[in-house]
Order: C-alpha cells, then sequence, then structure tokens
C-alpha cells in the first residue's frame, strides 16, 4: 500500500494530499504503463475519485486485477451508495 503523505500529488488532480484524513491508498497492483498508471503505489482524494468521470471504469479495472493476481489480494473496491469508494473485504466466492 502507498504510503500517502501531505506532499504526495492526488492521483486524480495531480494537487499536493494536503490533509491526509480524507484520502484512499492504492497498491503497486496497477501496472504503470497502463491507462491508469498514476495509482501505481499512489493515493487519491476522496472527493476525487468520488466526481472522477472514470471512477466505475476504474474500480472495474482494478477489481480485475485483484481477480487475476496471485497475490491472494483479499480487498476489493467498491462504490458506496454516496458516490465515495472504498475497499471491502472479499468474501468466499465459493461459499453458499
Amino acid at each position: 500500500m502507498a504510503i500517502c503523505t501531505p506532499f504526495n500529488p492526488c492521483a486524480v488532480c495531480g494537487e499536493p494530499l494536503g490533509d491526509t484524513t480524507d484520502i484512499i491508498g492504492f497498491p503497486d497492483l496497477v501496472p504503470m504503463f497502463s491507462d491508469f498508471g498514476d495509482f501505481y503505489d499512489a493515493c487519491a482524494h476522496a472527493e476525487c475519485i468520488k466526481s472522477w468521470a472514470r471512477r466505475d471504469e476504474f474500480v472495474l479495472y482494478f477489481n480485475s486485477l485483484v481477480d487475476s493476481s496471485s497475490l491472494s489480494q483479499t480487498w476489493r473496491l467498491v462504490v458506496l451508495p454516496t458516490g465515495y469508494v472504498t475497499y471491502q473485504k472479499e468474501v468466499d466466492r465459493g461459499a453458499t
């Protein structure tokens, strides 16, 4: 997971994170040379992710990387009813 400091740039807007209480960090799972390479081991303002036009596309992409990863990731991104993005523990897909 990224180490987020007030001086790190937001992966969405590029501005410094500043007050780091309302941010979300991302691991080094996203390939650096992909459409979402700015999210490689990076952080973003929660508000920026919430209002970002590519939010849903990114969440689907990130979760597809989790699904294909051999790192046994157990946390997936979800979009809350409020529009904010957070991590949710993955449930066993084989359970009934």
